[in-house]
Order: C-alpha cells, then structure tokens, then sequence
C-alpha cells in the first residue's frame, strides 16, 4: 500500500511507480518497495540545496548595493570624463551667483521663487524615473536584460547630475560672495607676504575675515550700483564739517589706554589690512604699526616713523611701543561720510566718530573706541559708558 505518513515518501513512492527523476535522481531505478530509501535520499539533496543558509539569504541584498555602486560609478565617470562641462556648470553657475548679487532686493526674491518652484518640478518629473530605475536593479530577476541595462544607465546619469548640482551650488554661493572671498584671499596673501602672518595662519585668517564680511552683507538692501554715489569729503570740508559739529555740543576729548604695538619697516608697495578689513598701501619709507586687538583682530597700518615716534613711547621690549598720553579731540558724526584720510577714503556711519590730531582726520568706529581710548572728562566718560551700555 501507498504510505502517506511521509510526504516526502509518498512523493517518491508515486514517482517511482510513474518513472521518472525526483530532486536530481532517477526514479525508474527503484522499485516501489524503495521508496523509503529514496524519499530519504531525496530529502538529503534537496536539504543539501534548497534549505541552505546561502539559497535562504535575498537576491535583492546584493542588488540595493548595485544602486548605490551605479550612482557611484556615474560620480566617477562624470568627474573623470566630463571636466569641461563641469568646468562650464561651474563658471555659468558662479556668474549667477554674482548677478544675484548685483540683483535688488525684489529681483533675488523672484530668483528664489522661481528658482525653488522650477527645482520642484523638476524632481517631480524625474523622481519616479529615478525610483524605477533603483526598483528595477533591486529586483532585476523580476526585467528582461534590456530594462535592467537602461536602469544602470539611468542610476548612472544620476550620479552624473549630482556632480553638477553640488558644484554647481557652490560655485553659485562663490559668486554671491564673491567680493568677501577676494578680500579674504587679499588679505592673507598680504599678511604672508609681510611676514604678519605664518604660513600655518593663513587658512584660519582667510576664514575669520570672510565670515566676519559675510556675515555684514545686507542681502535686504539695494545693491551697492544702485546707491547714490557718495561724496568724498575733501581736507577743508571735513574740517569745517568737524567745526560745525563741535558747535553744536557733539565734541569729546579721549587719550588712548595703556596697549602696546608693535612697528616694523614697510615694505614698498606692500598691502596691509586695516581695522575696517580696508587694504592700505605702504608707501617707501613708511613704517607698519599692528596692534592685536581684544577680540584677536589684526589693526595694521603705515605710518611716518616721526609721526609715530611723536605719539608713542618703547616699552623697553624689542619693537613695543604704548601710546603717550595726548588728547584726541572728536565729533559724533550726525550723518554717514566719506572722508578723504590720510591713507585713502574712509567711511564714517552716523553715531561713529571723527577724529583729529591738529593735522589729519579719521574715523572711530564704536568697537575701537571702546577698546583704545578712555575719556578725560565726565562727558567724554559718560558716551562711552552709553556706548559700551548699548553694546
């Protein structure tokens, strides 16, 4: 009779008696009386194969890394066999990133609009692309070779656009910053030509200067083309400007606070950065002062060796000096100027201050003048205790 108690038997037994092959063996050579034997051979093959560890573990395992190996191919294909056109996204992406610069508020604000709608729709076009692809290589089993090939390709193209993108958007933010990335450049390469700066300080001065600039850029104002031209007030006009404010009861009379700079001979036609982050030129014969300021900022500038040795005293330290006790008389300036300084334009902001010695003028801002000079009488002691309150 047919056993039934073992399925595997039972197979075997039914297959033996049709002739025939079952898991790999030839039924025909048994005979019915066999079928336990071969049932138990049969279950030993098949548990050998299809109930290994190895036959239990998903295709689709190796495949979710054949995603990510596509992607990473069409990266390295792109950088290594289109440079150009990578050169090309660069530059057309850093060229719109400066007309944005240069674009009023109204027009940026459109850009990105535009600009955060077209991306939307693109990705809503070529999202579901992308998704088939990484679906059919993950399950390629399931495509014919052809589809499976145009997956690879696509997931390819998409490592390749992604190249794009990315250097793209940073080129496009150079070209928004492009003039702080410039000065910052500027201003290292002088400092490391001046000996100001080690070789070791350039990356973090490069950094410190571009942050501080960048961060002053006032993307909600006109840019600087569509401002009306200020008038660089000469020598005569900046005296009498000083006059007329000192009338109406804005004058204050400082001496500096006990810091030391140190001062060194220029070099001819050498570019130093000032406390503004303005480059000043060194004329031949100049000297260069540079002081460290409270919060690590470099004021450096040239100045005549007499003018210095009239105004400050050595420490008995190799090239210190401190400044000597001289009156400083001031102005708080009512308006934003521009004045012509004894090392080029300067500008002054309204609530800055206009100073002079007798025989030149220039500008304070409010952080140097907390940090550099203290007052000699209770008025000039009570701004800058507002000023220092406000801060």
């Amino acid at each position: 009779m047919r056993d039934t108690s073992n399925g595997v038997a039972a197979s075997a037994y039914d297959m033996a008696l049709a002739g025939g092959s079952f898991g790999g063996f030839d039924a025909t050579a048994y005979s019915p009386s066999d079928a336990t034997n071969l049932a138990s051979q049969a279950k030993s093959h098949l548990s050998a194969e299809a109930f290994s560890p190895q036959s239990k573990l998903p295709e689709q395992t190796h495949n979710y890394l054949g995603v990510a190996a596509d992607i990473t191919n069409g990266i390295v294909n792109e950088v290594l066999n289109h440079p150009g056109q990578i050169a090309q996204t660069v530059a057309e992406s850093a060229m719109a990133g400066y007309a944005f610069r240069l674009a009023p508020p109204v027009v940026r604000s459109a850009a990105l609009t535009l600009g955060a709608v077209y991306a939307g729709y693109q990705f809503y076009q070529k999202a579901p692309g992308w998704v088939n692809d990484a679906s059919t290589v993950v399950n390629a089993q399931s495509y014919s070779a052809d589809q499976v090939a145009k997956a690879h390709v696509g997931l390819e193209k998409l490592g390749g656009g992604a190249v794009h993108l990315a250097a793209g958007g940073v080129a496009f933010s150079g070209g928004m910053y492009a003039p702080e990335l410039y000065s910052s450049v500027k201003g290292a390469y002088s400092g490391l030509r001046s000996g100001t700066l080690s070789s070791e300080e350039v990356l973090a001065s490069m950094k410190k200067q571009f942050e501080k600039e960048a961060k002053a850029v006032k993307w909600d104002e006109n840019p600087a083309w569509m401002k009306p031209k200020e008038t660089i007030l000469s020598r005569e006009e900046t005296s009498k400007l000083f006059e007329s404010l000192a009338t109406k009861g804005s004058d204050y009379t400082f001496v500096k606070k006990p810091y030391t700079v140190t001062i060194r001979d220029g070099v001819p036609n050498e570019i130093v950065m000032d406390i503004q982050n303005k480059p000043q030129v060194v004329e031949a014969g100049k000297k260069v002062v540079q002081r460290i300021m409270p919060d690590g900022a470099k004021d450096t500038y040239p100045i005549d060796h007499e003018t210095f040795l009239a105004r400050w005293n050595p420490t008995g330290n190799p090239g210190e000096y401190a400044p000597k006790p001289i009156p400083t008389k001031m102005v708080l300036l009512d308006r934003d100027v521009q004045i012509a300084g004894h090392a080029g334009p300067q500008l002054g902001n309204a609530k800055d201050m206009l100073a002079t010695d007798g025989s030149k003028f220039w500008t304070v801002q409010k952080s140097p003048l907390l940090d550099t000079y203290v007052g000699v009488d209770e008025k000039s002691q009570a701004l800058l205790a507002a000023l220092a309150k406000k801060a």
